[in-house]
């Protein structure tokens, strides 16, 4: 019989914490630039006869012995019905026989190893005196990203706009706790952005909004909203003018936001010093992420191996 640990939502809250998360992304990048973890990019289902869609992301960690796929789906309408408009779910099996390990909620891990990513991708990208932070997007990933920030940067404000004014509130009165930083409640997202050290931007946008004039010399900006083909977020020019890093080149270009000859490296390649990041107090470097399933496994591992060791999860008895 093969017993499964099922992690529910409430336990994956509880074990996976952003210093956590942030490490495991770097090992992870570090390992899929050796050739020691891979993604195969998106798979995407087109439900739109029931009103949504799904996407599929597989992830290798040959390096932790591990194999598995997020599951997850967004139905917009189902708001009016009281169903949470995303969902998902993982599948964590063992990559050395193929026995299945563990079933995760996979909504929260998506949520952490993102802003974990952009955590990371800062460390290596962003000044170490940035002090200022424009957020564009009051959702969960606005927070997130400053999350991955926190402790690592003097953060001492952040700006923040959303269409939606009604959310900045909340969000201001949230994050300003958390954060322990003045919040700004920003009248655009220019007003947000100018001026700002770290931009990070996690709108589902499909127009440019971010505007080559509002970027200054020494700016970093995690670039999360763009995350497949049809949206947008950032001027043409700003990619030309930084030096920019991608999670995954291969999955980038199906974006077709910027050429290959662009890109100047993955966040692997900076993590293990095969190319190097920020390297002056000037340089203008963004980090692009579209988001692959090393990302979702690496973060499932960690939580499953804690799990195990904290008792926690229910085992059920699949064959």
């Amino acid at each position: 019989m093969t017993d499964v640990l099922v992690i529910s939502k409430e336990e994956v809250q509880e074990l996976l914490t952003m210093a956590d998360a942030i490490p495991a992304m770097e090992d992870v990048f570090a390992a899929a630039a050796r050739s020691e973890a891979d993604s195969i990019g998106v798979l995407h289902i087109d439900a739109q006869k029931y009103g949504g869609g799904w996407s599929i992301k597989p992830g290798y960690l040959q390096s932790r012995g591990y194999v598995g796929v997020k599951l997850s789906c967004g139905y917009p309408a189902n708001a009016s019905k009281g169903v949470p408009t995303i969902m998902g779910a993982i599948i964590l099996s063992d990559a050395r026989d193929g026995t299945p390990l563990a079933l995760l909620d996979g909504l929260y891990i998506t949520a952490v190893r993102t802003g974990a990513t952009g955590g990371a991708a800062a460390k290596y990208l962003a000044r170490k005196d940035s002090k200022v932070v424009g957020v564009i997007g009051a959702g969960t990933q606005g927070r997130m990203q400053v999350l991955g920030l926190k402790g690592q940067f003097p953060i001492e404000e952040i700006r923040v706009y959303d269409v939606d004014s009604g959310r900045l509130d909340g969000y201001a009165t949230e994050m300003s706790a958390k954060m322990g930083a003045k919040v700004t409640k920003a009248g655009s997202a220019e007003d947000a952005i100018r001026g700002s050290d770290i931009v990070i931007t996690v709108t589902p946008s499909k127009t440019v909004y971010v505007r080559n004039s509002w970027i200054k010399d020494g700016m970093h900006i995690n670039a999360f909203g763009a995350d497949g083909l049809g949206k947008k977020e950032l001027d043409h020019q700003i990619y030309k003018r930084a030096k920019l890093v991608t999670d995954n080149i291969d999955v980038a270009m199906e974006k077709r936001l910027f050429t290959r000859s662009d890109v100047h490296a993955t966040l692997g390649q900076v993590v293990i010093g095969k190319k190097k990041g920020r390297t002056s107090a000037k340089e203008l470097t963004v980090f692009d992420s579209t988001g692959v399933g090393i990302q979702d496994v690496a973060a499932a591992a960690t939580v499953y191996e804690k799990a195990k060791k904290a008792g926690k999860g229910k085992t059920v008895k699949l064959f």
